[in-house]
C-alpha cells in the first residue's frame, strides 16, 4: 500500500496544503511535509484516523486509495462519505477483533505465528486488553493477509465489534 501517494492525492483533491492540514490535525508541517515524501511511510492507525478527520473522509476510503488507485496514481472518484464507519475505534476494539477473527479462522495464536511470522508472545500481547495503542497499518496487513481479509474489512469488523460490543463479525 502506498499511502504517503494516498495522502498527496487527497491534498490535492480536497484543495489543500500542508499548512491546511497541520492546522487541521496539530501534526506539525515540517513532519507532514516529510510524510508527503516518504513512499515508506506507515503510519499508526490512530494517525490515519486523524487525517481522516480533517479530511472529512472515511478511513475505508482513505485505505481504498491507498490500495487501488494510489497504484495508479489518481483519484478517480470523489471521497465524500461521513466519516462515521471507522473513525474513533477504540485499540481495545482492534485487540478485540485480531482476537475475534483468529478464533473464527480456527487458529491457535501458534498457527497464527506462523503466517505472520510474530512471535505468540506478541499476538498474545497485541490480542490482550492490556494493548492500549494502535498497531501500524504494515502490522495490521499482516494480520489481515493472514485472516484472508482486507483491512478495510478488519476496520469495519472493529467497528461493529465496537459499536456492539462483542458481537461476533461474520468475515
Amino acid at each position: 500500500m502506498n499511502y504517503q501517494l494516498a495522502l498527496r492525492l487527497f491534498l490535492k483533491e480536497q484543495h489543500k496544503t500542508v499548512s491546511d492540514l497541520s492546522l487541521a490535525t496539530g501534526f506539525s508541517e515540517r513532519w507532514l511535509r516529510s510524510v508527503c515524501q516518504d513512499c515508506s511511510w506507515d503510519p499508526h492507525l490512530d494517525t490515519l484516523f486523524i487525517l481522516c478527520n480533517a479530511f472529512c473522509i472515511d478511513a475505508v476510503d482513505f485505505l481504498a486509495c491507498a490500495e487501488t488507485e494510489a497504484m495508479r496514481g489518481e483519484v478517480t472518484h470523489t471521497h465524500t462519505h461521513t466519516h462515521t464507519v471507522v473513525q474513533g475505534i477504540s485499540p481495545t476494539a482492534i485487540t478485540s477483533t485480531l482476537r475475534s477473527i483468529r478464533l473464527e479462522k480456527h487458529l491457535s495464536q501458534s498457527q497464527l505465528s506462523v503466517l505472520t511470522k510474530f512471535q505468540v508472545s506478541s499476538i498474545s500481547f497485541r490480542e490482550s486488553p492490556r494493548y492500549q495503542s494502535y498497531p501500524t497499518l504494515d502490522t495490521l496487513e499482516i494480520y489481515c493477509k493472514a485472516y484472508g481479509i482486507s483491512i478495510s474489512e478488519f476496520l469495519q469488523c472493529a467497528a461493529q465489534w465496537q459499536g456492539e460490543e462483542e458481537t461476533a463479525c461474520a468475515i
